[in-house]
């Protein structure tokens, strides 16, 4: 297998692994000694991490149908998340972690390629064989 083959099915890996982050420390309950940035409602850390997500994950996607398609995935799992916290002990629903949500990934759709370098393509390049090697 070849170092591009390689380095994208590495960055699906994960892309996975921070969805799985999210969901997990989304539903966990909240431990007393947690230090939260600005507000007590954890907007920031919604904004953060569905920015990273949509981010990451557009580094390999150029088309905007396919972009559209994980912006509404986002969508769809930060509210599914909150929708699950109903159930989870010391969380609460709130409607204005949906809202972040899609404003995060939009945000980081926005912050992706081609307004910043493709993480991806530049690894690709740096792992290219050297010509005549």
């Amino acid at each position: 297998m070849n170092g591009q083959v390689w380095l994208r099915r590495l960055w699906v890996l994960g892309g996975l692994l921070g969805v799985a982050l999210a969901i997990y420390l989304s539903l966990r309950p909240h431990p007393q000694h947690m230090v939260r940035v600005g507000r007590e409602s954890g907007h920031f850390e919604h904004f953060l991490a569905y920015t990273l997500l949509m981010f990451w994950w557009c580094q390999g996607l150029g088309e905007r149908g396919a972009r559209a398609f994980v912006w509404a995935g986002l969508v769809v799992l930060a509210s599914g998340l909150e929708v699950a916290q109903l159930f989870t002990p010391d969380r609460t629903f709130e409607l204005a972690d949906i809202a972040v949500g899609g404003i995060a990934a939009a945000t980081g759709w926005l912050l992706a390629p081609p307004r910043t370098p493709n993480l991806i393509g530049l690894g690709q390049r740096l792992l290219r064989p050297a010509p005549g090697a």
